[in-house]
């Protein structure tokens, strides 16, 4: 991260956190639409272990009021 917490850009925040949601149901359909095909399948779950990594960072940026 480029410097303090204090100065980040919550918009940026929120727009991530919207991509990062989209990602989650997009491997969804994905996983569904593939399944009985072990490369979907296997390919599939290894991007949602990203994606929940994604979302568990950007749930733990603390927000605005938590940086005073």
């Amino acid at each position: 991260m480029d410097g303090p917490t204090k100065k980040m850009d919550w918009t940026d925040l929120e727009e991530m956190k919207k991509i990062i949601d989209q990602l989650d149901g997009l491997l969804t359909d994905l996983g569904r639409l593939g399944r009985e095909m072990p490369v979907i399948e296997k390919n599939v779950e290894a991007m949602m272990s990203f994606v929940a990594v994604l979302k568990y960072g950007i749930s733990d940026i603390p927000q605005p009021e938590e940086c005073y």
